[in-house]
């Protein structure tokens, strides 16, 4: 959980799995406690010591991307398939331990 003055102005929702895999789901900061690394505090607080990926998914015209992007995230790809969402979906991957990094 996210707090600035003992207020409760953010959360994460990640899942883990036992291949070293973190998938974030959600990140959700308050509008008035933005840049002020309360997501960037968040983003770290889930990945593990045994991780060696992170990803998630975020819609393309989100200023969210810009985010992502700043914290290392870099794009897999789009998703553009045909459905009811007017915009694409952009794969997200970091690695951040393992043989990799």
């Amino acid at each position: 959980m996210g707090v600035e003055n003992g207020d409760l102005v953010g959360f994460i929702y990640a899942t883990h799995n036992v291949a070293g895999v973190t998938r974030v789901q959600q990140v959700a900061v308050q509008d008035d406690a933005r840049r002020l690394e309360i997501g960037t505090q968040l983003v770290d607080a889930v990945t593990g010591e045994n991780d060696w990926l992170l990803s998630l998914r975020c819609r393309e015209n989100l200023p969210a991307v810009e985010f992502w992007r700043n914290l290392g995230f870099e794009v897999q790809g789009v998703d553009r398939t045909p459905t009811k969402r007017k915009q694409g979906v952009v794969r997200f991957q970091k690695v951040v331990g393992g043989l990799w990094k």
